[in-house]
This record gives C-alpha cells, sequence and structure tokens, in this order.
C-alpha cells in the first residue's frame, strides 16, 4: 500500500490502534508465539541464500516464485489473491513484477537454487516521496518456514531501502498473522488497524494492520 493511501485511511477516521489492539491482542500473541517456535532451527545445516531479483534471473526463477505465491495464498497469506492463483496468471503477475522499474525484489534460495521466499521493495516515484519506501509481499514457501528466511529477506530490503536514502519505510499485512510477527520483532511499529480490509481464502473479512519503520537517516 502506498503511504498515501495509508494517510488517507488514518483520515477518513479509522478506529485507533489501541482499540484495534485491545480487539486483536489475542491473536498477535498466538502470532508471536508460532513465530518464536517456527524460528527455532529444525535442522542445524539448513541454508538459505538471499539476493537480488535480475532480469536475467527472469526465466529460471519464474517457475519456482510461482510455487512461492501459490504456496502462499494456499497458506493464507494475503498478497492480494483470494485463492491460489492458476500459474499462467500467478506467472503473468511475476513478470509485470519483475519488470516494473520501481519495484526492487529479493529471493531466498534453498540449497538447490529453488526459490523458496522473496520480498518487495517499492519505490514512490513521486518528487515529495522520494525518502520513502513501500516493503510488500514478503512470502515463504511453507516447506522453508520457521528457518528465519523471512526475517532475512526484511532485512535485505531494509538495507537497501537504508542505501537508497529511503529511511521512512511503510507496509500492511493481515493483522495477528505471521508475517506481522516478524514486522514486530524488527522494530515495526503498528499506525493503525483497519477492520475489514481484505478477503481471505476462506471467504471471510480479515482486518489488516499498517506499519511503519524509521531507518537510520
Amino acid at each position: 500500500m502506498r503511504v498515501s493511501a495509508a494517510e488517507g485511511a488514518v483520515r477518513a477516521g479509522w478506529r485507533s490502534v489501541a482499540t484495534e489492539e485491545a480487539r486483536t491482542s489475542g491473536a498477535r500473541s498466538e502470532a508471536n508465539q508460532r513465530y518464536r517456535k517456527r524460528s527455532e532451527p529444525e535442522v542445524q545445516n539448513w541454508r538459505v541464500l538471499i539476493r537480488p531479483v535480475t532480469p536475467a534471473d527472469h526465466d529460471h526463477l519464474l517457475p519456482g516464485l510461482v510455487e512461492v505465491l501459490r504456496d502462499s495464498v494456499a497458506g493464507g497469506a494475503s498478497v492480494g489473491f483470494v485463492a491460489p492463483p492458476d500459474p499462467a496468471v500467478a506467472g503473468g503477475w511475476w513478470t509485470r513484477t519483475l519488470s516494473a522499474p520501481d519495484v526492487l525484489t529479493w529471493v531466498a534460495l534453498d540449497a538447490a537454487g529453488v526459490p523458496v521466499g522473496t520480498v518487495q521493495l517499492r519505490l514512490p516515484w513521486q518528487e515529495n516521496g522520494r525518502h520513502r519506501a513501500d516493503v510488500a509481499k514478503l512470502m515463504v514457501h511453507r516447506r522453508a518456514r520457521g528457518r528465519g528466511a523471512g526475517g532475512r529477506l526484511l532485512a535485505a530490503a531494509e538495507e537497501e531501502a537504508g542505501r537508497l536514502g529511503r529511511w521512512l519505510l511503510m507496509l500492511n499485512t493481515r493483522t495477528g498473522g505471521d508475517a506481522e510477527a516478524i514486522y514486530l520483532k524488527r522494530g515495526w511499529e503498528v499506525l493503525a488497524v483497519v477492520p475489514d480490509f481484505a478477503t481471505g481464502t476462506d471467504g471471510r473479512l480479515y482486518p489488516t494492520t499498517l506499519m511503519t519503520k524509521v531507518l537510520p537517516h
């Protein structure tokens, strides 16, 4: 979500953070417990490589990225789809995303070089927004969760944002979800909780948490 959208939601009078925190604290606590449990290494020698995706990577990484997207949606991730997209649809989405000049993408690769996670940094093009960026689409395949890939992907995006002078970061994530726990662990702050923001894979409406992080500058 762009910063302007977040500001608009807050200006429109969405419920205060304090009120929504009281209503969602149980879900958030449960998510934190799940994340801490998953953070315990299950395989001591399991390794993942985090690196940027370049145009030359498109063809050989695309099948794995499609699978990460489809698995994430199937697992309940709120990333813009209400059901795992057909591989052709997912491939088209990735092709458009990877060709966008204002979107930077990182991938997590397992020991075999297969994508198991990804994250994006979206750079506003407006002249008055050159100091900020949006973190989006943090996804980790369920077979690779609990080994720190999500935190490392996020760290890579944050590091590059700082290098580019994009010190004000924004994102939105499903309230009480596993991703929210990762963001909180890395020092992100809650701005607001928007009720009934996105439809889940079960057809129900779920709240979304708007978050921000200010990098050293």
